[in-house]
């Protein structure tokens, strides 16, 4: 009885643990046994600039051995949040991708719901997406935010069963690789494309049904939209020299922003008939009034 009250205790003790901020676990870990413990399987590793201490010079090598410093103590193991924010060093933008691999070898385990990998740099890094066939792994994201990377899914990707929001900023990725990722994707709720400059053509499948959000802006090649899905509540697309767009029924759709006088014709004519149960309608046309 004592040595389960002690358990439940030390339970209670981690979980509190992992609601503090990586900087304030990390220290309190020094001066505890039980948080040190827990330390090995902190939750929320999230690596940007508030992490460097106020000893700290602020430059970007003193981040990557903070990070080197903070997954040699950790096991890996109950991670569900990952952050690597490289936004703020780029003087040390290759040294990163040099370790990037280690540090997702080490934090991309099963169990793992969010990650963040923002870079800044004109050569885009190559995502490891073998580190995707382990299904255990890529079962449980629920969130995948990639900022100047190159992602290169294929049809021998799996589906992934618990994806709801994907984001991609700055990402090298084609029309046909991003379709062999969100085609049987069907958890996806939300998808963000910004400044994907390869992406020539966007098709969404009428078999994501739970998808709600597309926003797209920046992706100066695509040319071809085919939205299928009947789900959509809110769609903004911010692009210039899309020269075929088509949007099916949509149910559910209350908000539609498209650019450019050019697809002003297609909101006048069709959108009424494509959103036949649209209650309020925000719809911004740039360059046109009416």
């Amino acid at each position: 009885m004592q040595s389960n009250t002690l358990e439940h205790l030390e339970d209670i003790w981690h979980h509190i643990h992992s609601l503090l901020p990586l900087r304030d676990a990390a220290r309190i870990a020094c001066v505890s046994r039980t948080f040190l413990r827990s330390w090995r399987y902190y939750p929320n590793l999230i690596f940007n600039r508030h992490i460097l201490g106020s000893n700290s010079d602020g430059r970007g090598r003193d981040f990557i051995r903070t990070i080197d410093h903070v997954l040699k103590k950790h096991s890996g193991v109950n991670v569900k949040k990952l952050t690597l924010d490289m936004y703020n060093f780029p003087e040390v933008t290759n040294a990163c991708r040099q370790r990037l691999d280690g540090w997702l070898q080490i934090t991309m385990r099963p169990g793992i719901e969010e990650i963040n990998l923002l870079s800044l740099a004109n050569e885009a890094y190559m995502f490891p997406c073998w580190l995707l066939s382990d299904d255990r792994i890529k079962d449980s994201i629920r969130c995948l935010n990639l900022s100047s990377f190159a992602f290169r899914p294929t049809v021998k990707l799996s589906p992934f069963k618990c994806l709801a929001m994907l984001r991609l900023n700055y990402v090298c990725i084609t029309g046909y690789e991003l379709g062999c990722l969100v085609s049987n994707t069907l958890t996806l709720e939300r998808l963000e494309l910004n400044g994907c400059g390869d992406l020539d053509c966007l098709k969404i499948p009428s078999q994501l049904q739970r998808l709600s959000c597309l926003m797209v802006s920046g992706c100066f090649r695509l040319d071809v939209i085919d939205i299928k899905t009947p789900n959509l509540r809110v769609i903004r697309l911010d692009v210039e020299k899309v020269k075929k767009l088509s949007l099916g029924v949509s149910l559910e759709l209350n908000e539609l922003c498209i650019p450019g006088p050019d697809f002003a014709s297609y909101a006048r004519l069709k959108l009424l008939s494509n959103a036949p149960n649209v209650e309020s309608l925000y719809l911004k046309l740039i360059d046109e009034v009416f």
